[in-house]
């Protein structure tokens, strides 16, 4: 008994043995079909948009670890009606249906789809919009209310400065960002290659880069610029003074080789080149006329399309800017019955203000659209966009809007400081809408810090770098000679040393014998030739503007 007892005892324990044994093997072979079956898949924070003209949302994949998404696109089947950008920005342009397509790449190779339905109404409709988007936190849904980006911060710890996050150079995620933090300050030459006139012979091209001034550029001068800590240079270029005006506006080739050989001498600097179509002899009043219309689109789209095939092999040191103040107010420039620039003697355009909006933001599509099918460098190329007006306060307003872009993080937006306009512009002490020779007080740098705030909430803190693409301070005139303004280099450095914290690049302007001396190579006073040696090196050390991704695992 006892001898059967320990066999039965043991084939107990083989039997219990066996059947753990077999629990353990249904567990391990279930757990990969669960795990299987249980797989995260992205998904968006939503399927449905209700917006209104002119308002925003923020779509966002949700559902799968940020490490493990490789890359996510966005693009809209309906861009008149609402545009998206590369962070999931929806913005509402007019009424009507459309659909966002979401195309979410993981880093095993699995690719996704997923689609959100946006439907929007004209502004004041009564029915209820409930808040879009998942904000950074909690949110309150109430009827009527509507999303609006002033209320998203983009950055993942949403009490942090993005300005205090420390980081090397590898830590700042957006290419734009990146970009900028290599151009350190700039400078333009200014009054030189835009520059424009009648009285002389419209063939040669050194007639035109000499008739504001200038003299001829060398490389010498060039070589100086960056000796003197500009790590940029903004070349403003008149396209059309030497252009065939047969309805082609075929551009000279020897005006083309003359702007390519300023740039390549800034190119063998290292430096980084900002070219862009400036003011151009005032045909963008066209745009304003129902009789012109057609040939200034017919222009713009002939001087980018030359541009962008001419240049398409440059590396991404060399810029585009669509525009440069033109693009705003002054489409509705008067011109004379040639369709030329006539202040006094042609007729003003009579596009609205809302009508104005709309065709400066067509034509910031059409320079993205022009460069991106190009080919070449052009795919991934830098752009800048013309704010409106180039004005801080027209450009921050909800009718503007960036255009939509074929790659992430690849646009830049510009505008110009010259505020307060009394100190920076004016220069004759009898000027009736007011003059100052002096700046400098608490009151007044807080108020320039205000005027660029608008650009760091409106575009720096949604991911897109701000370029001042001109900022200054006029000569004073003193028993008819220029002298220069008290405290000129104190303003310098405030515009800077705000746009070096808060991801925008300084772009100072300046002709002949301004700032810098192009027949000397030299700063012209030693103490801003101190000055931006040291804003130079505060730049080098600068992480940027360190924008970390919005996409997060809600």
């Amino acid at each position: 008994m006892k001898g059967l007892g320990k066999i039965k005892m043991k084939k107990r324990l083989y039997g219990i043995q066996a059947v753990l044994f077999s629990l353990v093997l249904i567990v391990v072979l279930l757990v990969p079909i669960v795990s299987a079956k249980r797989a995260a898949k992205p998904k968006l924070n939503k399927n449905t948009l209700n917006l209104v003209v002119n308002k925003t949302a923020i779509l966002k994949v949700k559902g799968v670890a940020h490490g493990k998404v490789k890359k996510v696109s966005f693009s809209s089947n309906k861009r008149s009606v609402v545009k998206v950008n590369g962070k999931g920005k929806v913005t509402a342009l007019k009424k009507g249906n459309a659909k966002i397509t979401v195309k979410v790449h993981m880093k095993n190779n699995k690719k996704y789809t997923l689609k959100c339905t946006v439907k929007v109404k004209e502004a004041g409709v009564s029915s209820p919009v409930k808040t879009q988007g998942i904000v950074l936190g909690k949110t309150t849904e109430k009827p009527g209310d509507s999303y609006t980006d002033s209320t998203v911060n983009p950055i993942s710890n949403p009490t942090a400065n993005p300005t205090d996050i420390p980081g090397t150079d590898d830590s700042i995620t957006n290419p734009a960002f990146q970009m900028l933090q290599k151009m350190g300050i700039g400078i333009n030459l200014g009054n030189t290659m835009e520059s424009v006139g009648n009285w002389f012979d419209q063939t040669v091209v050194s007639n035109f880069e000499t008739a504001w001034g200038s003299p001829i550029i060398t490389k010498e001068m060039i070589v100086g610029m960056h000796k003197a800590g500009f790590e940029t240079i903004r070349v403003p270029v008149a396209w059309s003074n030497i252009m065939s005006d047969d309805g082609e506006y075929i551009i000279d080739e020897s005006y083309i080789n003359r702007v390519d050989q300023i740039i390549g001498w800034a190119l063998e600097e290292n430096m980084y080149v900002i070219i862009n179509d400036h003011y151009d002899g005032g045909w963008w009043g066209q745009f304003g006329s129902a009789e012109y219309r057609d040939e200034a689109w017919k222009r713009y789209e002939s001087i980018w399309t030359q541009l962008s095939s001419h240049y398409k092999d440059y590396s991404e040191h060399l810029i585009f800017e669509s525009a440069n103040e033109e693009l705003g107010d002054r489409l509705n420039d008067a011109i004379d019955d040639n369709g030329k620039y006539d202040e006094q003697n042609g007729k003003k355009g009579r596009l609205t203000k809302d009508q104005c909006y709309d065709i400066t933001n067509e034509i910031n599509q059409k320079f993205v659209d022009i460069v991106r099918a190009s080919g070449g460098n052009n795919a991934t190329r830098f752009l800048l966009i013309a704010g409106y007006n180039t004005d801080i306060n027209n450009t921050c307003d909800s009718r503007y809007h960036m255009p939509t872009d074929t790659i992430e993080d690849h646009l830049m937006i510009s505008i110009h400081c010259y505020s307060p306009a009394t100190y920076c512009i004016a220069e004759d002490p009898a000027n009736s809408w007011g003059y100052k020779d002096k700046w400098g007080s608490e009151e007044e740098k807080n108020a320039l810090r205000n005027e660029l705030e608008k650009m760091k909430l409106s575009f720096t803190d949604k991911g897109i770098p701000v370029i001042i693409g001109e900022y200054g301070v006029a000569n004073m005139t003193v028993d008819g000679k220029p002298v220069r303004k008290h405290n000129r280099m104190l303003y310098f450095e405030e515009v800077c040393k705000y746009a070096l914290d808060n991801g925008m690049c300084p772009v100072l302007w300046d002709t002949t014998n301004h700032v810098y001396n192009r027949e000397q190579q030299k700063m012209i006073y030693d103490d801003e030739a101190e000055g931006f040696l040291a804003l130079s090196a505060l730049a080098k050390t600068k992480k940027a503007y360190r924008i970390l991704e919005i996409l997060n695992d809600d």
